[in-house]
């Protein structure tokens, strides 16, 4: 008869229902926060700061849920069930109604937000935020406050090739440098998000893109594509004046490009005077054995995701079925071509 009283008391008191909004409205909470830090250079420990808050949260919620009430007079401690009238009875069926509509609404509200991370919507959505950041630190600049120390964006590099198809290429080897300087120590690395907004603007203003993204040193330069053989032309750049830091170029063939990818990576490290972490990791898009015609299937279908389209995606997804054909193996072309035929769904 206890048992059955105290959960009388649980269902009265809407002890469930709580604890389902707080975990749904947290999740969005979450969500929306891994989103919006990137962009604006957060470090990870804020995230961590609100997930710990996020969850010391959850208990105490619960606890003023069973301690307090909301009454048409105000919060109030809440007494034990026998102790209520009809009034109270049909005021806490009303807040129950409340609650149940204010969880549908945060579970829409997650569902929502889910596919706009996972299915491409993001995108034009991310672009007002990214915008809305450049505006800040435009600003900021603007204010006397100088780019932080450390930090570099990768511009996306020009394709030389006589053939525009090969663009697939040069984006895929200025995601890798992405990926290979973020293991650098000490170095802030701008996300492919906001630096690729500037594709193709790297010859006008190095100063007005560094002061935009907030960072002291620019990567650009070019890559010329020509059957096996791969030329790579890379520009170490002050954004603070635009002036030339360190410049090489790398002409090799092609089974050596994890290779360069791996040497430009050093090379700026080296120009910036920073602490590798021992050596860096292999190519993220490397695939097992360092099958060429895998990898470029790959970047093929990596260059179709965006902007998601039925077709582009319908391609992406021959792609990484041909990198997977070539190289039975290759965890990331399998990944790649899940997540296509999730957005495609």
């Amino acid at each position: 008869m206890a048992k059955s009283g105290f959960l009388r008391e649980l269902r009265r008191r809407h002890i469930g229902r709580v604890a389902i909004a707080y975990a749904a409205v947290g999740w969005v909470v979450l969500q929306l926060a891994t989103m919006v830090f990137p962009t604006f250079g957060a470090p990870p420990w804020v995230l961590k700061v609100l997930v710990s808050l996020l969850v010391l949260g959850f208990p105490i919620a619960l606890v003023l849920a069973w301690a307090f009430e909301k009454t048409p007079a105000g919060a109030r401690r809440t007494r034990h069930g026998h102790a209520h009238g009809a009034r109270s009875a049909e005021h806490t069926q009303r807040l129950g109604r409340t609650l149940d509509i204010t969880i549908l609404v945060v579970l829409a509200l997650a569902v929502a937000v889910s596919s706009w991370r996972e299915f491409g919507v993001q995108p034009a959505a991310r672009s007002l935020v990214v915008s809305a950041a450049d505006a800040v630190q435009t600003q900021a600049t603007k204010g006397g406050i100088v780019p932080v120390a450390g930090s570099i964006a990768v511009l996306p590099l020009i394709n030389e090739s006589d053939d525009p198809n090969q663009d697939y290429f040069s984006d895929g080897l200025s995601e890798e440098l992405i990926t290979a300087l973020a293991q650098v120590r000490g170095l802030r690395v701008i996300s492919r998000n906001s630096s690729f907004q500037f594709r193709g603007a790297q010859q006008h203003d190095d100063v007005r893109i560094g002061r935009k993204l907030g960072v002291a040193t620019l990567l650009e330069g070019a890559v010329s594509k020509q059957g096996d053989k791969v030329r790579i032309h890379a520009s170490l750049v002050n954004a603070a004046d635009g002036s030339m830091l360190w410049s090489q170029s790398y002409d090799r063939e092609l089974k050596d490009i994890f290779a360069v990818q791996r040497d430009i990576a050093k090379s700026v490290a080296g120009a910036l005077k920073v602490t590798l972490l021992g050596e860096l990791p292999v190519s993220s898009g490397q695939p097992p054995g360092g099958n060429l015609a895998a990898y470029n299937a790959l970047l093929q279908g990596n260059y179709r995701l965006a902007p998601l389209s039925e077709g582009n995606l319908r391609k992406a997804i021959g792609f990484y079925d041909d990198a997977i054909h070539l190289e039975p193996a290759y965890a990331l072309a399998y990944a790649k071509r899940s997540y296509a035929w999730r957005a495609l769904a």
